[in-house]
């Protein structure tokens, strides 16, 4: 069997959607469809994610608002570092110490592991990370 990612589904506030939807566009991500309250995005590459009204608090029920977090992979370090500065014009805060290189994470040898966490205005948790060869240090 071979899988892959289908969909991601976020239950958040609606009043927060501009923050979703503004989050998705910088990304890249096409949206597939967006009202006041919910929206779709697809990636070429990646399924779908989806931020929909959550029904209840309860945290017991699959209808509540949350997980655990929803990490995106870009293609560089210098992209982590331009979704940072998105981050900061929008008065975002990014999780203390990041960004950052987290030794051992990268998926081969001398592969690097850099990410920055943040949380949305629903306090979900989310990631930005590039994998791969640490290309900077060689252009320092």
């Amino acid at each position: 069997m071979k899988s892959f990612m289908h969909h991601v589904q976020v239950n958040i506030d609606t009043q927060n959607i501009k923050f979703y939807t503004d989050l998705m566009d910088f990304l890249g991500w096409t949206a597939i469809m967006q009202t006041e309250s919910f929206a779709g995005f697809h990636s070429e590459e990646n399924g779908d994610v989806w931020f929909v009204p959550a029904q209840d608090n309860d945290v017991s029920s699959c209808n509540k608002r949350g997980l655990n977090h929803v990490c995106f992979g870009v293609s560089s370090v210098q992209e982590v570092d331009a979704f940072v500065d998105w981050l900061v014009r929008n008065a975002i805060k990014t999780f203390p110490e990041t960004p950052k290189y987290k030794p051992g994470f990268g998926p081969g040898d001398g592969e690097v592991y850099y990410q920055v966490m943040f949380e949305s205005p629903d306090r979900i948790l989310f990631e930005i990370v590039y994998t791969g060869k640490n290309v900077r240090s060689q252009m320092d």
